[in-house]
């Protein structure tokens, strides 16, 4: 159970320093040749050590390697090379002498023999792909013996690309030993496990690995335990029926009160309300809501976690919102809602072509009958039927958006052709429709009189179309237009 990880140091301080190659050496030993003398390499700088052929022996600070394509050694300056090679195995080494430069009160200082070395990493790495190491090694070979600047650029591009691949052995090899040291730490989270013993476990030095974890993981070991047993807890409190004594013991915490002080810190609820709230499936469909839930004692299943004001809820509750929300959406289908839209703009002729011979050129009114409540269509309530159809709006309706509530003595100042009339479902907008079509004021229009009214019951897209504002009922809607107009397919 991985909890939040940052970036492994090294890289940083690595990119902060300038390098300058010095010298370029190739080795090569004649297994069959003599040698009288034990042969030592000078290390006054920083050296970079690349092999090229199998089982080659090489003793650096008295102890023996063996060589192998892509084996790289980083030495500090004055680090003792002995090149032995008693066992009669060819043997081709690169040796790199480079400069490390250190920007200090700025004026630039070089790596000096005696002083602290300066390269982030010194020491053994082994390159993933032998293959191209023995191209980097021939194609420093090869420019180190011609005589032009860009030859020599070149070679000191080689040994740029030779520290970065050491640089990332190194981060790979800390990753894997302090993944394995957090996985040790999880393994064994009810127990007070030493840092000294997970320090041990990375090969680590006890200040080096306490460092590095915090570094990684964002967090120190004893937070982390903590943050760990709490996770645990929620887990038990969530699923298992256990009271609060039998979960505190099996976290590995002996003090009941101790547990439930540290649990309300971290969460903000005593563990009785954290129990109880866990029954309950909310979802808050806003950062806004969110935090008045939490308020309330009440932390949701379902939240935003998509901004960066969000940052304290996802730290604290990612437990327990077990469904991310967002406001934005990536769903990379541009070419579908392309599709979409051509298939609208064609079901729109059609359902013009199937209109016209109806609406014509005259304005058309679409009135709503509520319960107690007569209301007016505007510009924005129904733009299927005043923009994409192109049918006229009433021009005393034209600066209203949605709706408004009108009297029916209002009804004949706004000079319909044609209405179009929706009656909610209900006995009562029933009634308040049968009263208003025999009344005077309704009898009176001109748009009544000729016949020109279509009736609709109960249908959806009219009880509340800032909720049907979205593709698919409006697709819908324009597709039933004509029926609704009494038009048959």
């Amino acid at each position: 159970m991985s909890m939040n990880k940052q970036p492994l140091p090294g890289l940083h301080t690595a990119a902060r320093l300038s390098y300058r190659l010095m010298d370029v050496e190739i080795l090569r030993d004649d297994p069959q040749a003599s040698r009288k003398e034990r042969a030592f390499i000078e290390t006054k700088l920083h050296l970079l050590l690349l092999s090229n052929a199998f089982d080659g022996r090489i003793i650096i600070d008295g102890r023996l390697h063996i060589l192998k394509p892509g084996w790289i050694y980083v030495c500090a300056p004055g680090q003792l090379i002995e090149w032995t090679n008693h066992i009669g195995q060819p043997l081709e080494l690169l040796l790199l002498h480079f400069q490390v430069i250190v920007q200090r009160d700025n004026r630039a200082e070089a790596s000096t023999l005696g002083a602290d070395p300066l390269f982030p990493f010194l020491g053994e790495a082994l390159l993933q792909s032998p293959a191209a190491a023995s191209l980097l090694f021939d194609m420093i070979s090869l420019n180190s013996k011609q005589s032009t600047a860009s030859a020599w650029l070149r070679c000191e591009a080689g040994l740029l690309e030779l520290l970065s691949l050491a640089l990332t052995y190194q981060e790979r090899q800390t990753e894997i030993a302090l993944e394995t040291a957090r996985l040790e730490l999880e393994h064994h989270y009810t127990s007070e496990i030493a840092i000294e013993s997970l320090a041990r476990i990375a090969g680590l030095s006890r200040f080096h690995f306490m460092r590095l974890f915090k570094e990684r993981f964002g967090k120190g070991v004893a937070e982390y335990r903590t943050e760990f047993r709490l996770r645990e807890a929620k887990r038990l409190m969530s699923g298992e029926n256990l009271t609060l004594a039998e979960i505190v013991e099996r976290i590995g915490y002996k003090n009941e009160s101790y547990f439930s002080s540290l649990f309300k810190k971290q969460t903000g609820f005593a563990p009785a309300v954290y129990q109880g709230n866990r029954q309950r499936k909310l979802a808050a469909y806003s950062w806004i809501n969110l935090g008045q839930l939490l308020a309330l004692q009440m932390i949701p299943i379902a939240a935003p976690m998509d901004h960066y004001w969000t940052d304290r809820y996802r730290n604290k509750y990612d437990f327990e919102v077990t469904t991310t929300l967002s406001h934005h959406y990536e769903l990379e289908r541009e070419e579908d809602a392309e599709t979409w839209l051509r298939r609208y703009d064609r079901d729109v002729i059609i359902a013009q072509e199937k209109l016209a011979p109806i609406l014509g050129r005259g304005h058309l009114l679409v009135l709503a009958v509520g319960r107690n409540q007569l209301s007016v269509w505007g510009q924005q309530a129904d733009t299927v039927l005043y923009e994409d159809l192109g049918i006229a709006m009433p021009p005393s309706l034209r600066d209203i958006d949605w709706n408004k509530p009108i009297e029916p003595s209002e009804l004949a100042g706004i000079h319909a052709d044609r209405i179009l009339v929706h009656i909610e479902r209900g006995s009562a907008a029933e009634a308040h429709w049968h009263q208003l079509s025999r009344s005077e004021a309704w009898l009176k229009l001109p748009a009544v009189q000729a016949g020109h009214v279509h009736l609709v019951f109960g249908y959806g897209c009219f009880d509340a179309p800032w909720n049907e504002h979205a593709a698919e009922p409006i697709s819908r809607f324009l597709n039933d237009l004509p029926e609704l107009f009494g038009i048959k397919n």
